[in-house]
């Protein structure tokens, strides 16, 4: 649920100043499939290729355009550990300070100039089985990535997924089964359903204004500050920046936005921070407000990821969030 929610607040500022990135570590060719099919979504994408550059790409005495000059909506890169070096280092500015390196033509010469880069990037970092190793505390060890350690620290929201054991391998084969030999429709609806998410997307895209209401404005803020206070006082230290703030601002607006709200309401800024927590807790292994950091398409029962489970989900969070706020800084 996490991840679906996450892609398409990220498609609703597709291509803003504030979008958002996201990063998912883990190899499942449902997830693989689900970002795909969301990125599809997009006003404009393009799929990197490791071949290829992805700022400048220089050949013999041209230079041209890398990936993330091609579009100004996603840019999805399937293989992140497969970035060369440079592309790496790279990407790291363009997450950092959203710049990228350009090629401009100056006095009959090309050269490399500095410019702004609204790209929103979707990367996956796919890792063997036998070199993920993880710590006591279920945080990924980015040694074991093959990538610069900065970059998980660098994207808007980080996502690990889970390995499915053989016995969820196989009720997944068994659900498509089923599926399929009832209603297909069921599974592969028509196109219908495309140019909904299209319509609702574009309709959320021109909402460009959006303000806090007063009790979601109160819940962000004691969220942050309570945030900044136990991060700051635990043995594997997480920051909470300024930057986290403008996330978490982006990701409740674009949730109302997609709830075709003109204001920001308390569900909307718990979605949000739930989103946010859980990237926190990918990244230190734990979560003082019992958000989970790893996640898979199926457990158990398809009843888990829909209905009046993820309602209940929701609840829960949401009192335990109030609760845990309030124990530090008093009722909110």
């Amino acid at each position: 649920m996490s991840l679906k929610m996450a892609l398409m607040l990220s498609l609703v500022s597709e291509g803003e100043a504030d979008s958002i990135s996201i990063l998912v570590i883990g190899d499942d060719p449902l997830v693989n499939r689900l970002i795909s099919d969301s990125a599809s979504l997009a006003g404009t994408h393009v799929v990197h290729s490791s071949q290829d550059s992805l700022t400048v790409h220089t050949q013999a005495e041209n230079m041209e355009s890398g990936t993330i000059l091609l579009s100004s909506g996603i840019v999805r890169i399937p293989f992140l550990n497969n970035l060369k070096k440079s592309d790496q280092d790279a990407l790291v500015g363009v997450l950092e300070e959203k710049i990228v390196a350009a090629p401009i033509k100056l006095t009959g010469q090309v050269r490399v100039k500095h410019t702004a880069s609204n790209a929103t990037i979707w990367a996956t970092a796919v890792v063997p089985r036998r070199n993920l190793k993880s710590d006591s505390c279920g945080s990924l060890e980015t040694t074991n990535l093959d990538i610069s350690s900065k970059l998980p620290y660098l994207f808007d929201l980080v996502f690990l997924i889970e390995d499915q054991d053989a016995d969820q391998e196989l009720h997944v084969s068994n659900h498509v089964f089923n599926l399929l030999c009832g209603d297909p429709q069921i599974l592969y609806d028509d196109a219908s359903n495309f140019d909904d998410l299209c319509s609702l997307l574009h309709t959320a895209k021109s909402i460009t204004s959006v303000r806090f209401s007063e009790e979601a404005s109160r819940l962000l803020q004691g969220y942050y500050l309570v945030s900044r206070k136990v991060r700051s006082n635990a043995r594997k230290v997480v920051e909470v920046s300024e930057r986290s703030l403008k996330i978490l601002m982006s990701l409740a607006e674009n949730h109302a936005r997609i709830s075709l709200r003109t204001y920001v309401s308390v569900e909307d800024t718990v979605m949000a921070i739930l989103l946010y927590e859980e990237t926190l807790s990918a990244r230190s292994g734990s979560s003082v407000f019992n958000a989970r950091s790893k996640t898979s398409l199926f457990r158990r029962t398809l009843d888990t990821y829909q209905g009046t489970s993820t309602s209940d989900k929701m609840y829960a969070f949401a009192e335990h969030l109030k609760r845990t706020i309030s124990s530090y800084i008093g009722p909110i």
